[in-house]
């Protein structure tokens, strides 16, 4: 199954397939990144030894970012979605923010005060370091209000994506009230210009350049634009050219990804490629996608909860247990209390946030900046 693009410049929405076929789809594949992600954090992120263990797992995945990019096109394809029904700058800004804060909050809680009493692996040296200092009270409201630009610590050093995806909204939202009628072409050449010139920036090497590159990447988090742009340009068509070098760009940038990672091993990669293409087989012909959908369901929550969480759980029974069952328990837990959270925080709270927000947008005028032409600005959405 297959999303089309539609022909022209930002049409409507292309409804080939159908709704619930649509939601399906999407939530399949955010299980398959979320998946991705957290089996390479327990596996490869830091060494064995570290977690007690005396032998690798025996099937470790090495490019756990993959699935991060994954999200990252996908958020791109529901985020021009979301614009499309929002009728003013503050109103996608507030949908958008509290459909991440809530949940955000409390895993940032949990995990602070699960630090204070579990220390997680620490690794101090070598080309993965991994929580070499402690966390404060100061990098906990650092993490709540995303001020990890000013110097804060992270309470997780997972939550690193969740500012990129609050930058991408920013930027798609400027873009798309400039241009509300082609927000998806201007936002695909935005997208590609900055990535080319962060990257060539890189090639270039010199301290001005460097600086350069990381100053793209602090404020318009250039290296991940074209992967947004993908998703983008798939929801609202416009230029085939635009998506074929925003396609390239992102191979680009995800064999740049790849390679950083100093434990790659082509051959482990491809026994995992093998192993885990079996298990999408076998769900998606005996259970429907029944299990992906459901890791879909809850990736947000389990991306959030996972590492610190899931790495530390490892550490404490990999000595009993053996490093593979020790994996197998850690993504039991930290999935069975991602499911939790999610119940408790992930959508109970959202109205309210978005309700503050508006208010707070509002005092700020970007109520009055309309995303929607011949929609009135100071329209509210019925839904948040």
């Amino acid at each position: 199954m297959s999303i089309p693009m539609a022909p022209g410049i930002d049409p409507a929405p292309p409804v080939p397939i159908g709704g619930h076929d649509k939601d399906d789809f999407i939530q399949v594949w955010r299980g398959i990144a979320v998946s991705l992600v957290v089996y390479y954090h327990l596996t490869d992120r830091v060494p064995y030894t570290a977690l007690g263990a005396s032998a690798p797992p025996s099937l470790p995945f090495y490019s756990g970012k993959l699935g991060v990019l994954v999200f990252f096109i996908i958020s791109g394809f529901l985020i021009a979605a979301s614009i499309k029904g929002c009728p003013s700058l503050a109103s996608f800004y507030a949908k958008r923010v509290s459909r991440i804060w809530p949940l955000f909050v409390l895993a940032a809680l949990v995990t602070f005060t699960f630090l204070q009493f579990v220390p997680p692996p620490a690794v101090a040296y070598g080309p993965k370091p991994f929580f070499t200092e402690r966390r404060g009270l100061l990098d906990l409201i650092g993490t709540i209000f995303f001020l990890e630009d000013l110097g804060f610590e992270w309470v997780d050093g997972a939550y690193w994506s969740i500012l990129v995806e609050l930058k991408f909204y920013l930027w798609i939202g400027v873009l798309a009230w400039a241009s509300p009628l082609g927000f998806g072409r201007v936002f695909a050449l935005f997208a590609f210009v900055l990535a080319f010139a962060e990257m060539a920036f890189h090639l270039i090497g010199t301290p001005v350049a460097l600086a350069a590159a990381q100053l793209l990447n602090g404020v318009f988090v250039a290296q991940y634009l074209p992967f947004f742009a993908i998703g983008v340009l798939l929801y609202t068509g416009g230029s085939r050219d635009l998506l074929t070098v925003n396609i390239v760009m992102a191979i680009a940038q995800s064999g740049l990804k790849i390679a950083s990672n100093p434990n790659f091993d082509l051959m482990a990669t491809i026994y995992f490629a093998m192993a885990f293409s079996a298990l999408l087989a076998v769900d998606g012909l005996a259970l429907r996608s029944w299990i992906f959908r459901k890791l879909g369901d809850y990736s947000y929550s389990w991306y959030l909860f996972h590492q610190i969480i899931g790495l530390s759980a490892i550490r404490y029974t990999a000595p009993m247990l053996g490093i593979d069952a020790a994996v197998a328990v850690a993504l039991a837990f930290t999935l069975s209390l991602a499911v939790a959270a999610s119940k408790i925080a992930e959508w109970r709270f959202r109205r309210i946030v978005y309700r503050w927000l508006m208010r707070l947008f509002t005092l700020l005028r970007l109520d009055r900046l309309a995303l929607t032409p011949g929609r009135s600005p100071g329209t509210i959405p019925r839904t948040a």
